[in-house]
């Protein structure tokens, strides 16, 4: 190897010999330290003729780390994997990793179910109640409200309650529906933060000067979705201006870029 592929580490030899033999520091932990890799320690070595360790001497002066406790013995482990509980949900109930579950789960010769026992565990279990019924759902729903406000309202995911309707056989509204249109327009949608703040008044906001970004802050949801409210809202004055004969377009976007 020339010289000029030789890749500075930032320390010399001796520095290398006493990192690795008296401060008894792994190849992975000094490579990590200089920001290079190990392989390239692990070449210094050879160059330089150190020795490397045996696994044997590795295992004592680096020796495996504490086993985790769970808070769950193998009984237990058992019961709630062969109840139907996925690993990740094992895993996030103790507050530990999917793969020291797998871990334990192998261990104890705890046989792992196939892809498709465990698709048939999830569609048997046990049917989330959402707190309202598909009538009620229905009439929420034709009134105006958005499926994003309904699912926050009943604290489940919008794809809960797009099956619901699915399974009521409600239809879908198209987008520019002027239910949704209105919904959105007069609807504080801020639910989501507490805060009460209605696409109107974001609008107002907006082209008086504020950001996206500066307005999405204040009421706690995203930037893109506050855009997005902004944008309906000026459509819908630009249409009525149309209507009335004034033909003023949309405010550009003020990003603050």
């Amino acid at each position: 190897m020339s010289a000029k592929n030789i890749i500075d580490i930032g320390i010399d030899t001796a520095e290398l010999r006493r990192r690795y033999y008296e401060a008894g520091q792994s190849l992975n932990r000094i490579a990590k330290s200089l920001g290079v890799s190990a392989t390239t320690i692990a070449r210094r070595l050879e160059a330089a003729q150190i020795p490397r360790r045996t696994s044997r001497e590795a295992l004592r002066i680096n020796p495996p780390r504490p086993r985790i406790d769970i808070g769950i013995d193998t009984a237990e482990l058992r019961r709630r994997y062969e109840a139907g509980q996925s690993v990740n949900r094992i895993a996030k109930s103790l507050g530990v990793a999917a793969r020291t579950i797998e871990r334990r789960l192998d261990e104890a010769q705890i046989p792992r179910r196939s892809r498709r026992e465990a698709l048939r565990h999830r569609r048997t279990r046990p049917r989330m109640d959402i707190g309202i019924d598909a009538t009620e759902l229905r009439r929420r729903y034709e009134a105006g409200e958005l499926i994003v406000h309904i699912a926050h309202s009943l604290g489940v995911s919008t794809t809960t309650v797009r099956r619901r309707m699915v399974e009521a056989g409600i239809k879908r509204r198209h987008p520019n529906d002027p239910r949704s249109r209105t919904y959105r327009k007069k609807v504080a949608f801020s639910e989501e933060s507490g805060e009460q703040v209605t696409a109107e008044e974001m609008t107002d906001r907006f082209e008086a000067g504020e950001t996206f970004e500066a307005i999405s802050k204040t009421v706690d949801i995203s930037t893109q979705l506050v855009r997005l409210r902004i944008r309906e809202v000026q459509w819908l004055r630009y249409e009525a201006a149309q209507r009335s004969g004034v033909s003023n377009s949309p405010v550009e976007a003020n990003t603050g870029d």
